[in-house]
């Protein structure tokens, strides 16, 4: 449990951050991001438990869901995960009749969802879409617009601290 949940004060690590805010205001930040992500995919999870999947197999039906018959390859891309690590992914859903595998005409594999796939996809994604509705209807439009430049740019400052440069929107 994090400190700030349990009432208490965290300890704070030292931290070189050059930035105008400090330790307190960064770490607050981060136990905002993970107690919100963590409330965000509880629902999806336990749905997803039941059947004996998980966060990966939520990524991969909602990416497949959104370009069917999108290519093993550009998949694992579009994860960030390798090959090896998709078909660890994957082999559950094709278990479970929720995807299909099929090699098409340059000896690559496409993955489509299945009926059901798509019925489970749709049944965990909107449980999302419902939390995401509501905190705009609280909100405004306009405040989910600028966290979606915030997490865009969140996302783009940790690929470019790691060397990298991909961005996939």
């Amino acid at each position: 449990m994090l400190a700030e949940e349990a009432g208490q004060q965290a300890v704070l690590p030292s931290t070189r951050c050059e930035e105008p805010m400090g330790a307190k205001v960064l770490d607050s930040h981060l136990i905002t991001f993970h107690v919100a992500y963590r409330e965000l995919v509880a629902g999806p999870d336990e749905v997803l438990a039941q059947l004996g999947l998980g966060r990966a197999q939520q990524r991969a039906l909602f990416a497949i869901r959104r370009e069917p018959g999108l290519s093993v390859g550009h998949l694992a891309r579009r994860l960030g995960v390798t090959t090896q690590a998709l078909h660890k992914t994957l082999a559950p859903l094709a278990a479970s009749g929720l995807a299909s595998v099929e090699r098409c005409e340059a000896d690559a594999r496409t993955i489509r969802l299945t009926p059901a796939g798509i019925a489970l996809e749709d049944r965990v994604t909107r449980i999302q879409h419902d939390v995401f509705a509501r905190v705009t209807r609280r909100l405004g439009a306009k405040a989910m617009e600028e966290w979606t430049t915030t997490m865009r740019a969140i996302a783009t400052e940790a690929r470019q601290a790691r060397g990298e440069a991909r961005d996939d929107r």
